[in-house]
């Protein structure tokens, strides 16, 4: 009986630690989901300007995503200042927080998964607001179509009006090139997303909501979004 018990203790202690988000950064690759954008194999990085960022999704794993800042400069500071000002992450127990958006509150299936609301809801935006870089806009330099795995900005009417709400393809979605800033893509853990979506697209209201979750109770969440400084190089060799 005692060895049973510690067999079924230790599979719970081995299922946990497959999705952990404890320890982010590359350390440990085999806690990474598989599959990116095909821009990871095509898209030649040289001499560009890129980071990475590291997104766990609780009880799914970790999405790595290169995000370009010569292709769109403005909208990858305003990301990564809200990434490395935890405005993403998931509040600790003692810490209070006024504004964060730590889920996917958006899920449409062959469309989008969404996030960065601190509503939850579609309708968080910050004062702040991003000059969109997109050709739409008048700025032409940025060549990132809209293929499954982009990431790339939720805006309103104006096109200067994107702040911190974001979108990842889970499709090719040609209508919107040229129409949102889009600045980077997934490199590692497509699978992770196509997963999420499978299994929370039964929450989303999609006849009413446009594929919004209305229950924040039922929304994907997000532990954290990391920026990853590339030191050694790890994410670099695994991209090329």
């Amino acid at each position: 009986m005692k060895r049973l018990i510690a067999l079924i203790l230790a599979l719970v202690i081995s299922s946990l630690a497959m999705f952990s988000c404890d320890k982010p950064g590359p350390d440990k690759s085999e806690e990474y989901g598989e599959g990116g954008c095909v821009y990871t194999t095509e898209r030649d990085t040289t001499g560009r300007s890129v980071g990475y960022v590291e997104i766990c999704v609780e009880k799914y794993g970790k999405i790595v995503l290169l995000l370009d800042h010569t292709t769109a400069p403005k909208t990858v500071v305003n990301f990564i200042g809200l990434v490395k000002a935890g405005f993403y992450d998931t509040p600790g127990k003692d810490e209070k927080k006024e504004l964060y958006a730590n889920t996917f509150h958006l899920i449409d299936p062959g469309f989008v998964i969404q996030g960065g609301c601190f509503n939850h809801d579609g309708t968080g935006q910050l004062l702040e607001k991003i000059e969109g870089e997109f050709a739409d806009n008048g700025y032409l330099e940025n060549d990132i179509k809209h293929l499954r795995g982009v990431i790339s900005m939720v805006r309103q009417d104006d096109p200067n009006s994107a702040s911190c709400q974001f979108f990842i393809c889970l499709d090719d979605i040609p209508h919107l090139d040229g129409e949102y800033a889009s600045f980077g893509y997934v490199i590692k853990g497509m699978d992770i997303i196509d997963k999420i979506v499978e299994d929370y697209q039964q929450y989303a209201n999609l006849e009413e909501m446009a594929g919004i979750i209305e229950d924040v109770n039922n929304q994907p969440v997000i532990r954290y979004i990391k920026w990853l400084p590339d030191k050694d190089g790890y994410w670099k060799s695994q991209h090329n």
